[in-house]
């Protein structure tokens, strides 16, 4: 039985296990949103919403212990000064998943990991990607097109 055991182990040892959970930090951090297996975006959404509230404090010893965990400075100051603003009045719930299809390799359910509010520069982003994508769909489609 597992009593009082929370938590994944994805098969990894614990330092992979927490290189895993900072890479997903890390992009969830610079992009905005994190695209992955649903059983991981449930694990990063737990560290990452503690991560948050204790950027809201916004003091030097709260930087200190969100550096213990991201190790970058850059990471450590765009979480604090741009991400934990817009969290100001939110109580928690700074994160949303939603969910993709199944991957067609192993049927692994994917999962989209978001912030529920975005800072202008990330949104101006995923909207840049969001037309690229649309771009090379269309592109795509007439080159299928053609070779018929």
């Amino acid at each position: 039985m597992r009593h009082r055991i929370a938590g994944r182990k994805f098969s990894r040892s614990t330092k992979q296990r927490k290189a895993l959970f900072f890479s997903g930090l890390q992009v969830l951090i610079e992009n905005g949103f994190l695209k992955t297996t649903l059983e991981r975006a449930k694990s990063i959404r737990r560290i990452a919403e503690k991560l948050i509230t204790k950027a809201r404090q916004g003091d030097v010893a709260s930087r200190r212990k969100i550096h213990l965990i991201l190790r970058k400075r850059s990471l450590v100051n765009k979480l604090v000064d741009e991400i934990a603003p817009l969290f100001r009045e939110r109580k928690g719930g700074y994160l949303r998943i939603i969910r993709f299809p199944p991957r067609q390799g192993d049927k692994a359910v994917m999962a989209r990991l978001e912030f529920v509010e975005y800072p202008q520069k990330m949104n101006e982003v995923d909207i840049k990607d969001k037309k690229e994508t649309k771009k090379i769909k269309n592109e795509n489609k007439d080159k299928s097109n053609k070779k018929k």
